[in-house]
């Protein structure tokens, strides 16, 4: 189900994608771990957007994305809260942003609901890392989460279109 999903998208994004299998020995156990890799490159207005989603060993989802920029831009870190903190703050957003400009906060919430990532994050154990971290002329936003949570084919589209956003904010 998983590959048919990063075939969809590929198709519908025109992008690279890719899959690897490869075995891990376990030498304590004497058994092979199989580990499955999906990979899709995205390129996007000179940027590039390339995913990886690990099954197997680690069940990792990685989202990389380099951002050549005319002028620096502020560093930011988006994450989580947990459900159940969830339940005694006044604020139930799913979101905790660390950056000092209150503007450029409400616009990375904004994204993150137009992306349907905050339904996500709602509904489910989905609770992405997200860096950026820029220097003179370019920028890196780095995403991590487990793919421990039910239909995580759904985060991939949604999370690419964040990633996709986040590349139009910082070029305005």
């Amino acid at each position: 189900m998983i590959e048919e999903k990063f075939i969809e998208i590929s198709e519908e994004l025109n992008c690279n994608y890719r899959q690897e299998n490869t075995k891990y020995n376990n030498v304590l156990s004497g058994s092979n771990l199989p580990v499955t890799d999906h990979y899709l490159e995205i390129e996007y207005k000179d940027s590039f957007i390339n995913l990886s989603y690990e099954f197997g060993s680690q069940n990792i989802a990685e989202i990389i994305t380099e951002i050549e920029l005319k002028q620096p831009k502020e560093d930011f870190e988006i994450s989580t809260r947990s459900h159940f903190k969830r339940l005694f703050v006044q604020n139930k957003s799913p979101w905790k942003i660390k950056n000092s400009n209150p503007v450029l906060k409400g616009k990375i919430l904004k994204l993150l609901e137009e992306s349907k990532l905050t339904e996500i994050a709602n509904e489910s154990t989905f609770e992405p890392l997200i860096k950026g971290k820029g220097t003179k002329n370019r920028f890196e936003l780095t995403t991590r989460y487990s793919l421990a949570f039910e239909n995580k084919e759904e985060s991939i589209l949604p999370i690419i279109n964040l990633n996709k956003r986040i590349i139009d904010l910082l070029l305005e």
